[in-house]
């Protein structure tokens, strides 16, 4: 499995480092997509009920529309880049960016 933020020639504890960090940064959006998608008079995805998300996220229209959303909440919290992925990490060796 390659991970797009691991550089290639990364020693491998640089590697590790990189990609903990690619996974925070995806359960951290994970997280506040989720409270975005619970939120509403009419929750998307409501804790309360059962959701089949999977269908959800396999259909263009409503995966655009969750996305839509949950951008839409974070903007209206005064914090729409908190949807953005993080800012790439830099090899603290050689301070080479992946980005």
């Amino acid at each position: 499995m390659s991970i797009p933020t691991v550089p290639d020639d990364a020693m491998f504890g640089v590697a590790l480092a990189f990609a903990v960090d690619r996974m925070r940064d995806l359960v951290r959006r994970s997280f506040l997509a989720r409270l975005c998608l619970v939120s509403g008079t009419t929750p998307l995805w409501p804790f309360a009920q059962s959701t089949p998300v999977d269908a959800a996220l396999a259909d263009d229209t409503t995966r655009t529309h969750w996305r839509t959303h949950w951008h839409d909440q974070l903007t209206a919290l005064g914090t729409p880049a908190a949807a953005d992925p993080a800012t790439p990490g830099a090899d603290p060796i050689t301070r080479r960016s992946t980005s």
